[in-house]
């Protein structure tokens, strides 16, 4: 890490950006009490070049022992220099005190790299000071937004026990069962998995912490919870329902039977290599009918209507 802050930074002029004075900046933080500390002073050995942030050590009322480190433009540039000195402290001096990081701003950027702070042996406090003025603020991180899962098991995983994670897999291969027995396809979205048949979500399961239930939407909407004893049950009204819209003449003759029977032909052909079917998770009914490959590797998006507008 200290080979790092050593390379040059780019910047405005000589290429250089210009330095942060710790004792100005640092006096700054200390008279306006942005910081509650009896003795606040620069740290020149702390091993942070003065171009990334200022720096500084000092005491509580309590005696606990801090470290401040400020940036006037970039509250990550402050959380690794903070994060740096700290680290030198600890591995010095034992260091377990208090770690303030201070910047007049925190976007949600710099909010979302909080978020991803470990446990450390001294505890962090972010602080924004907007304009070293308005007195101090503490920062929230910002949680990382959810990841859209490629598989069922890693939405399972994100279930905190083992009796909800098998229900959920469970659940999870009854739906690609009715897929592949139906012509569908299973979809995954942020925290759910879709059951979709001609181009029609059909059937979902929802999952958060220990809740997770199965919704169908056929013949009216029905939630279950996939511990309970009637899951069985409701699969099989969903199977039966499947059946009747599938042997539906005005379905199957109609676009939606097209646009399945398409797709199978696409699915089951050699036109287009790693296709996907109805690949939109979130929508009741999708507006694009696959994605794939073709033989020149270009992306090829299908959409199948009896008649384009």
């Amino acid at each position: 890490m200290m080979k790092r802050f050593s390379r040059k930074r780019r910047g405005a002029g000589d290429g250089r950006s210009a330095a942060i004075d710790a004792k100005q900046w640092l006096g700054k933080i200390a008279d306006q009490g942005i910081v509650d500390t009896t003795s606040l002073e620069p740290w020149a050995d702390s091993g942070v070049p003065d171009r990334v942030a200022a720096v500084g050590r000092g005491e509580r009322p309590d005696g606990t022992s801090v470290i401040v480190a400020f940036s006037p433009n970039s509250p990550t540039e402050a959380m690794l220099g903070g994060l740096a000195a700290a680290q030198r402290a600890v591995e010095t001096a034992e260091f377990s005190g208090e770690l303030l990081i201070v910047a007049p701003q925190w976007p949600a950027a710099a909010r979302r790299v909080l978020g991803l702070l470990g446990r450390t042996p001294y505890s962090v406090e972010p602080v924004a000071a907007p304009g070293l003025s308005d007195g101090r603020a503490v920062v929230e991180p910002e949680p990382a937004p959810k990841m859209l899962a490629a598989t069922a098991s890693q939405l399972a995983s994100r279930m905190t026990s083992s009796e909800s994670r098998s229900a959920f897999s469970r659940a999870a291969a009854a739906l690609e069962g009715l897929a592949a027995k139906h012509g569908g396809s299973v979809r995954i979205g942020i925290d759910r998995l879709e059951l979709v048949v001609l181009a029609r979500r059909v059937a979902e399961i929802r999952a958060d912490g220990e809740n997770a239930v199965l919704e169908t939407q056929l013949g009216g909407r029905s939630v279950t919870p996939l511990s309970g004893a009637d899951l069985a049950g409701a699969l099989d009204g969903l199977e039966g329902q499947l059946r009747r819209r599938l042997n539906d003449r005005k379905v199957r003759d109609g676009e939606e039977g097209l646009r399945g029977r398409v797709v199978g032909q696409l699915l089951s052909g050699s036109e287009l290599r790693n296709m996907c079917a109805w690949p939109q998770p979130g929508t009741d009914q999708d507006s694009v009918d696959g994605v794939g490959v073709n033989a020149a590797g270009d992306p090829v998006v299908v959409a199948v209507r009896e008649e384009c507008g």
